[in-house]
Parts: structure tokens; C-alpha cells; sequence
């Protein structure tokens, strides 16, 4: 067996020293260009201005608008009760749930014969009580004539007796009573008859012709409908700005109120009211507290032309009139942004970011005290990166020409842009569907 070598041949070891020569002549050429590489010079690109849509802010005009919800009651709710026994006779055909009766036309009829026939007694027992008085008046006249003839000394009671004056007086009391009974067959015939004391709708019934009534039995309910009731949840805040009777107005009404409904067609009818009342508690639910607004002719009987009434328990929506603010900036709400900020077109058209104080802000609009002033441009733009100072420019003003690819422009700034303005691959212009709140960059 022949004997290994221990150690490489000296071909192995010329081998190696080259590969490492070259990997170390490899990392120095590295080095080197590290050490001498420069930034790249960029040729700097003009940035195109941001196009804009903008709305003017408004001066505000006259009283702000507190705007509500709030559910309809009767003013006058009341039970129709008979107020002598009988039979029915009659009853109105507006007797009915839902049926209008007028003030002072009748509801129902009970027999009259019976009140009839005790005025007549009543006349009778009259008539007596006269013939009484008349007798004993006669009879005194005489007894007179005898006491002054015979010079009669007697006491003053026995005088009284035989001037038959005690009896003369117990005749005018049944005279005077006998009339009163007369009066009050004359009432008792009168209320046979029920009539309305308001204008009124009727909401139950529980009589029909040929019931026998016993007097003070209930046989209907009712409302007046000469005034409503709608109560209004609503903030402390927003109540302090209304005129509340009571609270803080002495003298005079209370704030206007206008009532929304909806007719049958779904156009929108109005009812105009007053706030009159803050009540003593607050609402159950939502723990705030609560206006009375009185509205007259909820049934719109006194408006001409076809009308739908406003329904009690019904929920309608109401814009009451508030302070006058006096002068201030008037936005949309949807034109601010998030901390109360907003996006201002300068004289120098370039983007102002500013924070503003709003006064007073509802549903639609807010009232600006501090930060803008009315008649400056508010960019209304959604999709678009605000940066104080930038460059801005009416999208209506805009005309942007189709950037060519050896320009040395940035394309990516081309395309945005084209996109916005409605420009396609080729350059030619198409239309383009923007959203209500105004398009971006």
C-alpha cells in the first residue's frame, strides 16, 4: 500500500493566490467608486398649481333657526256628559269618531216632553204663591183700616200679626221660589239639547237613539281643536335662545314657530305657531328640557283651498325663530373641517388653513365670530392635501395642456392632474361627473 502525502501539490497553492488577488483588487475598485460617487443632479420640475372648487362665505342675514321634532296634543281634551236623565232622541251625524262639530251646534237630544210639562207645574206653583200674597195683602189693607178707626193700643207684635205682615213675607218667598223652580225647568229643558262649547272633534261615543241617559253619564269624549299643543325637546343652549314667556320675556309672545307636514301628494304644507310655555320637567328620555308651542287653527278651517289637518300624537318637524346673532359669517357645515378649521383662498391665491370660533352652529349652517369673514373664498375640495401657502387655482379657470414625453416633466404630476381636468392619453377633453362637494387637486 502506498504512502499518502499530507500536504497539496504546488499547483493547489499557485491556484489559490491568484482568486485572492483578484477578490482583493475587487473590494478596492469598490472602495473607490464608494468614495467617489456624487448625487445625482435632478432637473427640478415646476409644480402645477392645485385646482380648487371654492364657495363665497355669506354674511348673515336676520334670526337664526333652531330646528326641532316634537309630538302633537290637544289643548282641550273633555268627556260629553248628560246633564239631565232621559231618553235619547236625536244625535248629530258628526257624532262620530273623527266628526267636526262647530261651537254651539248640537250633539245629541234627549226627550223634552217631561221638562216641558214641569215648567208648566212650575208656572202653576207660581201663580199660586202670587194668589197667596195678593189675599193676605188684602186681608192686612183691611185690618189696617180697623186699628187706625179704633185707635187699637197694642204691642208691636201683635200689630205685625194682625197686619198679617210675617205672612205677607212667607207669600214673597214662595213667589221668589217658585220662580227660581221656574228658571231651573227652563235650564233642565234647555240641556235636553248638548251642544257643542268649542269647535270640537269627536273621538268616542257610547250612546245611540232610544238609550234611556241617567243624569251625569258619559257618552262620548272630545277635543278642541280651536289650539294644539306640539312639545319640543330641546338643549338648555338652544333655549336660551328663544323668547320663552315666563322665563326670559315679561311682556309679549313667545318666539315663532313653523310646523313641516306633509300633504297627501308629498309636498310640504306649513303651519305657523308660538312658542308659549317651558315646562317643569324634562323629557323622560332623552333629559332635556321641553317647550309648549301653541298652534291655532290646527285643522286649517280658516285657510282657503284644500289643507291637511295637523294630527294629534302626531310627530312633525319645527324651525322656531331665535335671536338675531348680529353680524357674523355664515357657513355650510360641511364646508368645515375636522377642529374647526377651514380651507381659505387668499388674494394671492395660495391656501390659508385657519381655525375659526364658531358662535353658533344647526343643522345645515354655523356662525363664525372669529376667522373668516364674509365674502372670502372657502375651498370645498375633499380629496385633497391642504399645505399652507401652496399654490391654488379655480378649477373653473383651469385649462391644462397635454404634457409631451420629452418635456422632462414629472408624469406623475401630468396624469393627476389629467384625471382631474378630464383630459385623456391623447390630450383630448371629455366630460367628466364631479361630485356635489367640489372635485380635488
Amino acid at each position: 500500500m502506498s504512502k499518502q502525502h499530507s500536504s497539496h501539490s504546488p499547483g493547489f497553492w499557485s491556484q489559490a493566490l491568484k482568486v485572492t488577488i483578484i477578490l482583493i483588487i475587487g473590494v478596492v475598485i469598490g472602495v473607490v467608486f464608494i468614495l467617489l460617487k456624487t448625487d445625482p443632479v435632478h432637473k427640478p420640475t415646476a409644480a402645477l398649481p392645485s385646482m380648487v372648487d371654492v364657495v363665497t362665505a355669506e354674511k348673515s342675514q336676520g334670526n337664526i333657526i333652531i330646528e326641532g321634532m316634537g309630538k302633537v296634543e290637544a289643548s282641550r281634551k273633555f268627556n260629553i256628559i248628560t246633564e239631565v236623565s232621559g231618553k235619547v232622541e236625536w244625535v248629530s251625524p258628526e257624532f262620530v269618531p273623527g266628526g267636526f262639530i262647530a261651537k254651539g251646534d248640537p250633539v245629541f237630544k234627549i226627550e223634552k216632553i217631561g221638562y216641558e210639562i214641569a215648567i208648566e207645574e212650575r208656572k202653576a206653583e207660581l201663580a199660586l204663591a202670587e194668589k197667596n200674597l195678593l189675599e193676605l195683602q188684602g186681608q192686612a189693607r183691611y185690618a189696617k183700616i180697623l186699628e187706625d178707626e179704633r185707635k187699637l193700643k197694642t204691642t208691636k207684635e201683635a200689630s205685625s200679626l194682625r197686619l198679617r205682615i210675617p205672612h205677607i213675607q212667607a207669600a214673597n218667598a214662595d213667589i221668589a221660589a217658585a220662580r227660581k223652580k221656574i228658571e231651573q225647568a227652563m235650564l233642565d229643558l234647555d240641556r235636553t239639547t248638548f251642544k257643542a262649547p268649542f269647535d270640537i272633534v269627536i273621538t268616542s261615543r257610547s250612546a245611540e237613539i232610544g238609550n234611556y241617559l241617567t243624569k251625569n253619564t258619559v257618552v262620548g269624549t272630545a277635543i278642541g281643536v280651536e289650539r294644539f299643543w306640539v312639545t319640543v325637546p330641546i338643549t338648555i343652549n338652544k333655549a336660551k335662545m328663544l323668547d320663552i314667556p315666563g322665563v326670559n320675556v315679561k311682556d309679549g309672545e313667545g318666539s315663532e314657530v313653523r310646523i313641516t307636514l306633509t300633504d297627501f301628494s308629498g309636498n310640504p304644507v306649513y303651519r305657523h305657531g308660538k312658542v308659549l310655555k317651558l315646562l317643569s320637567e324634562l323629557d323622560t328620555q332623552g333629559r332635556m328640557a321641553r317647550l309648549l308651542v301653541a298652534v291655532d287653527d290646527p285643522l286649517g278651517k280658516k285657510i282657503k283651498g284644500e289643507t291637511i289637518p295637523l294630527l294629534v300624537n302626531a310627530y312633525v318637524n319645527l324651525s322656531i325663530k331665535g335671536r338675531n346673532l348680529g353680524e357674523m359669517t355664515v357657513l355650510p357645515r360641511k364646508y368645515v373641517r375636522e377642529d374647526d378649521k377651514v380651507y381659505v383662498m387668499g388674494k394671492e391665491n395660495t391656501l390659508e388653513v385657519r381655525d375659526i370660533d364658531i358662535s353658533w352652529s344647526e343643522r345645515d349652517n354655523v356662525y363664525i365670530s372669529k376667522g373668516l369673514n364674509f365674502g372670502e373664498r372657502v375651498v370645498i375640495n375633499r380629496n385633497f392635501v391642504p399645505v399652507n401657502g401652496m399654490k391654488l387655482h379655480l378649477a373653473s379657470d383651469h385649462k391644462l395642456k397635454p404634457a409631451k414625453k420629452d418635456d422632462g416633466a414629472d408624469t406623475s404630476l401630468i396624469i393627476s392632474a389629467s384625471k382631474e381636468t378630464g383630459t385623456d392619453s391623447a390630450g383630448k377633453s371629455k366630460q367628466l361627473k364631479t361630485e356635489p362637494e367640489g372635485r380635488g387637486k
